[in-house]
């Protein structure tokens, strides 16, 4: 597949990702687990759009280059988004700002 493609699965994958974000964040259910899961999935989608940007070539120089290279390392903040999530849907407590300490 060449670059040209690889945009267009990102653009989409990230589309589809900020409306399932804001279909989470809505949702009543289970309220902090959803709203993290929205959260981890909206920077997911920022990560996307940024490599979109950067593969088209809008990124070359400036702001978009330097958050292409902070983006980098979201990557690392995945594994304690999984945890604080997989936390909430199984206590079932209430979120507080000590979660993302682990």
């Amino acid at each position: 597949m060449s670059a040209s493609t690889w945009v267009i699965v990102y653009a989409i994958g990230a589309a589809q990702g900020v409306l399932l974000a804001l279909a989470l964040w809505r949702r009543g259910g289970q309220g902090d687990a959803n709203r993290v899961l929205a959260v981890w999935i909206g920077l997911l989608s920022f990560h996307l759009v940024l490599l979109v940007l950067y593969l088209h070539g809008a990124a070359e120089q400036g702001v978009l280059l330097r958050a292409y290279g902070l983006s980098r390392f979201l990557p690392f903040l995945y594994a304690a988004f999984f945890y604080v999530y997989t936390r909430l849907l199984i206590k079932d407590r209430r979120l507080r700002t000590g979660a993302f300490l682990h």
